[in-house]
């Protein structure tokens, strides 16, 4: 997913002065998200996969980043593969350096 024009967000603020529209922005945007246990750090996160994830609770309330000794872990559950960028990423074998 592409980053969204400006015009997309003063089309959506727009919107949402709708009280209809805003109700059913709100539902499904709940659907969409999830919460599941960090599998780095066993605490509450929310997100998806395009979007990230971030923990509900701890130290790192609204991070992404895991409050782990090395830091560099991010937040994700466990059915989800490391991103690139933690420190959990494993490079698969046919991967180039």
């Amino acid at each position: 997913m592409g980053e969204r024009s400006s015009q997309y967000w003063l089309d959506l603020h727009e919107d949402l002065k709708d009280p209809e529209f805003a109700a059913e922005y709100t539902r499904v945007s709940a659907e969409l998200r999830r919460v599941e246990i960090c599998k780095h750090c066993g605490l509450a996160i929310e997100g998806d996969r395009p979007h990230g994830w971030v923990h509900l609770e701890g130290e790192q309330k609204g991070l992404h980043r895991c409050a782990l000794d090395p830091y560099g872990y991010d937040a994700a559950p466990a059915s989800e593969d490391c991103s690139f960028a933690c420190r959990g990423y494993e490079r698969p074998l046919d991967e180039p350096h």
